[in-house]
């Protein structure tokens, strides 16, 4: 069986949690059946070349006959592919009131994957009403190095964040 894993390949937070769940199944069973597919256009704006010749391969690997597809990202971008013999949506997000069009589209799929508890609740509170399953985001622990420390006045970090949903007036 093959996953035919769809996906953004640029910097955005959808790519990088789709480059690295991608990885991680690749680090614990290297020959895993994985065949990319990109849903952008320019599929490498800010991605390393390293990681952009994994994924191309990826890309180029022929289809299998039994697949499973595996969609992370909106769920405007969902569908459900005639060769696939299971649909999955990978999805997340940042609130409590996800829109009502992603939930139709959430149901169309066979299951839908997330990456936290708290997503779990909001999209079943909302009316998923198929199997949810929490998979936390895979990150490469060796890029990060717990001896450095901040220096001086960066030894905080401050967050700031301000938006509303909303239609705006222009």
């Amino acid at each position: 069986m093959q996953l035919d894993f769809k996906f953004y390949l640029n910097s955005t937070g959808y790519s990088i949690a789709s480059q690295e769940s991608i990885l991680s199944v690749r680090h614990i069973d290297p020959e895993f059946n994985i065949k990319a597919t990109f849903l952008n256009v320019q599929a490498d704006a800010g991605v390393s070349r390293n990681r952009r010749q994994i994924f191309a391969a990826m890309k180029a690997t022929p289809p299998a006959s039994e697949q499973v597809s595996l969609y992370q990202s909106i769920p405007y971008l969902y569908r459900r592919l005639r060769h696939a013999k299971k649909h999955i949506g990978f999805c997340v997000f940042e609130t409590i009131n996800p829109p009502k069009e992603w939930i139709k589209l959430m149901n169309e799929m066979d299951s839908i994957l997330t990456a936290t508890m708290f997503n779990k609740r909001i999209f079943e509170q909302a009316g998923v009403t198929l199997p949810i399953t929490v998979i936390p985001h895979c990150f490469d622990p060796k890029m990060f190095n717990k001896d450095v420390k901040p220096n001086g006045r960066y030894d905080k970090t401050t967050f700031f964040a301000m938006g509303t949903w909303k239609n705006r007036k222009n």
